[in-house]
């Protein structure tokens, strides 16, 4: 990991030097200002699940329920329960899914107790088995699952939730979080105690013979960056992953709270990070 760390700062990606006074502030400001979005955008599709979609090749602003959400070109998005996914994927299949489910951890049971409004409903691996991944499916499609540390949950993913979705388990990628400095963001401990780094998991579905020649993602790749202030934002996959999948694919996200161009995305809280607060116009005057 220290060469990984290392070569990283060696090509200019991480030349940030911090301060005693960066570590005063703990990113006090990013930190309240990631509270603030949790308060203003709080569309929730458990109740009343509702879609949405931009067609055209450029983003663009919609009004939902009084407030105002930017939309990346060519998306399409479902706020509701991913247990009624067939009533708005039908028979649809895709190349590509990315799937973050919202596992159990303490961090989300405190700020549950603390505010409903600004936490997500939990789940663990009988319940994700339960979504009908396997009917959206294309053949030789690469799903990419984000999953804590914890074994006995890595072992329940790989050899119960994968199979049950007609998938075979091909390798596992390490996300390693650090600061703009290049340190880790927290030490590297013995399990089961915190990480820096979380765990993506592949599955591909049986191919057909035109997508036999398609190679799988390397075992045990590490991938870096700085984490967002917003809890549980993971980095976007899909151009990472595009040497693994063939040209122009469909591509599926599942759990998703923002939308990213040319994906279907999909979850309760899908345009969490979508409200207008987190971006800046450059519209001409």
């Amino acid at each position: 990991m220290k060469a990984v760390l290392e070569s990283a700062r060696n090509c200019g990606c991480l030349n940030y030097s911090s301060t005693p006074e960066d570590f005063k502030d703990n990113n006090s400001s990013s930190r309240k200002f990631s509270d603030s979005v949790f308060q203003v955008s709080n569309i929730i599709g458990s109740e009343n699940s509702f879609s949405g979609a931009n067609n055209s090749d450029c983003a663009m602003k919609q009004s939902i329920q009084e407030e105002n959400y930017v939309l990346p070109s060519e998306c399409r998005f479902f706020c509701g329960d991913l247990f009624s996914l067939e009533n708005f994927l039908r028979e649809e299949k895709f190349d590509l899914l990315v799937i973050d489910p919202p596992w159990w951890n303490k961090y989300i049971r405190r700020r549950k107790l603390a505010d409903q409004a600004s936490s997500y409903s939990m789940m663990n691996n009988k319940d994700l088995a339960q979504i009908p991944i396997e009917k959206h499916l294309a053949p030789g499609a690469l799903v990419a699952i984000w999953c804590t540390n914890s074994q006995s949950n890595i072992n329940q993913l790989r050899d119960d939730v994968m199979p049950s979705w007609g998938l075979e388990y091909i390798s596992t990628w390490f996300w390693v979080k650090v600061t703009k400095s290049g340190c880790t963001v927290c030490d590297f401990s013995v399990p089961p105690g915190k990480q820096p780094y979380e765990r993506i998991l592949f599955g591909r579905s049986p191919s057909a013979e035109s997508s036999k020649n398609i190679k799988n993602p390397d075992e045990n790749k590490v991938i870096l960056s700085v984490p967002s202030a917003i809890h549980s934002h993971k980095p976007p996959l899909i151009d990472v992953l595009a040497p693994f999948v063939q040209p122009s694919p469909k591509i599926l996200e599942l759990f998703a709270r923002s939308l990213l161009p040319n994906t279907t995305s999909c979850g309760l809280e899908v345009l969490k990070l979508q409200h207008e607060i987190l971006f800046k116009s450059n519209e001409r005057r």
